[in-house]
């Protein structure tokens, strides 16, 4: 994703908007305390938000300091914002603090909320041996969720299973028979993130360490105190709650938001895992000429032909391969299991053809150019992109739309 920053001011200027391809557009903080200044209707806040719009861009305003400020920006139609009237620069877990009262909170509240209203879609589910732990839990919890309750490992794995009800927390008891078993199914089919799971025991140094190792996001020791038991099991929802948006967010940001094809920041995010891979080719394509393609045929069109590529490229790559738009008019693909340039070669000439057949291709404005290189994972990503990009434009140079090298 690339941003823009501090619009209004500096270098950065609308001209520029048409020569990068920006996701992103931040406003400087001094542009904005001015334009708030204004009256309405008389300044150029209002204009630029609409073209940010029109060029679907997300705008970001920095500094943002008081109510009055928040509220024109909104109005505005602005996407984000920052600044002291949220709340001054922290250290991270400072942070992650108030994000996790924050949702704890909410969670409260919108239990409390679903209760008064009669509306129990949520369940919860003790697994224990103890009859009457299980009663007391069910007490506990009674006015927030649908208790479920198993007495055994093959009666809780099936609640799992095939239960309507979404199942939002596990109290799970590790001196059950198969207890553990339960928990490596909890992460197996559920996933450790959807179905938070406490679990209870005696006072066990390595009992706790291997629950916590198994995915358990809390463990009580027994005996304890309900309201205690209560607070935990929120206390777990709201983590998971957490950390669920936080991977939301950091996909959101890896990716562009045209194509959902993953973007530099997405790349480089999962390079280290790129490097444990070998046998593995390098594609760089590029659209040439796409400026040209716009002011012939319009924005609208370009953008079919930006989705019309993305999409060529998951026709023709396989479900683990890793699809990049690296800008506006550059794809890259990282292809496993390729051994020789030759079947490198085929993979190449398949995408091109595809597209050279398509409709979205005018011969007097646009070309498809590759540069294509096998990556042994040794090298660098940075510098085999580069011998990618070099490969490419001595395609460009000859007028070829492919063109590929083995690494020598």
């Amino acid at each position: 994703m690339i941003e823009m920053d501090d619009f209004g001011s500096g270098y950065s200027s609308l001209n520029m908007l048409t020569e990068m391809p920006i996701d992103v557009l931040k406003l400087d903080m001094k542009f904005i305390q001015t334009e708030i200044t204004r009256p309405t209707g008389q300044g150029i806040l209002r204009f630029i938000l609409d073209l940010a719009r029109w060029m679907k861009l997300s705008v970001v305003a920095e500094g943002v300091e008081t109510q009055e400020q928040l509220e024109r920006l909104q109005n505005a139609g602005c996407d984000y914002a920052q600044g002291y009237y949220f709340a001054k620069p922290m250290p991270v877990e400072n942070f992650v603090s108030i994000l996790t009262a924050q949702a704890l909170a909410a969670n409260i509240e919108n239990s409390r909320s679903a209760c008064s209203a009669g509306r129990l879609d949520r369940a919860l589910l003790v697994a224990d041996e103890d009859e009457e732990y299980r009663a007391q839990v069910h007490r506990t919890f009674t006015d927030c969720f649908k208790v479920l309750e198993a007495a055994s490992c093959e009666e809780a794995v099936g609640i799992l299973g095939r239960h309507p009800y979404q199942i939002s927390a596990v109290i799970l008891s590790l001196t059950l028979q198969g207890g553990a078993d339960i928990l490596t199914a909890i992460q197996k089919e559920r996933s450790a993130w959807k179905t938070p799971c406490v679990a209870t025991g005696p006072l066990d140094m390595e009992l706790e360490r291997n629950a916590m190792e198994l995915g358990a996001t809390d463990y009580a020791t027994k005996p304890h105190d309900q309201e205690s038991l209560r607070r935990r099991v929120l206390r777990a929802m709201s983590t998971h709650t957490l950390q669920v948006r936080m991977r939301s967010l950091q996909d959101e940001a890896c990716r562009d938001t045209m194509t959902g094809l993953l973007n530099c920041r997405g790349l480089y995010t999962i390079t280290e895992s790129l490097w444990h891979e070998s046998s593995s080719v390098i594609c760089l394509f590029e659209l040439d000429d796409l400026k040209k393609f716009n002011e012939k045929y319009g924005y609208v069109e370009g953008d079919h032909l930006i989705l019309h590529f993305a999409s060529l490229l998951r026709a023709h790559t396989q479900v683990d391969d890793v699809l990049v738009r690296l800008g506006g008019d550059e794809f890259l693909a990282v292809m496993y299991n390729i051994r020789s340039m030759e079947v490198a070669h085929m993979k190449e000439m398949a995408i091109l053809r595809a597209y050279n057949e398509s409709r979205y291709v005018d011969p007097d404005s646009v070309s498809c150019f590759a540069g294509t290189v096998l990556w042994n994972a040794e090298e660098p990503l940075d510098e085999i992109i580069g011998r990618a990009r070099e490969i490419l434009y001595a395609a460009k140079a000859s007028g070829k739309e492919e063109y590929f090298l083995q690494k020598g």
